[in-house]
């Protein structure tokens, strides 16, 4: 994968990365990830913030 970081001057402190895929196996990894529902892909990140940031809600 490639990555590139861009700040959003319009937003402080704010800034975004974009990863690109540079071989078909990197494809594949993004095709397999797409191919995901919005449930399964938010998953590991709602299972860290249940984990880790509960007690600071």
């Amino acid at each position: 994968m490639f990555l590139t970081s861009r700040s959003l001057p319009s937003v402080p402190n704010a800034w975004m990365q974009v990863y690109m895929p540079v071989d078909e196996v990197a494809w594949g990894t993004l095709r397999a990830l797409l191919a995901m529902s919005l449930r399964e892909r938010r998953r590991p990140w709602v299972e860290n913030r249940e984990l880790y940031h509960a007690a600071a809600g």
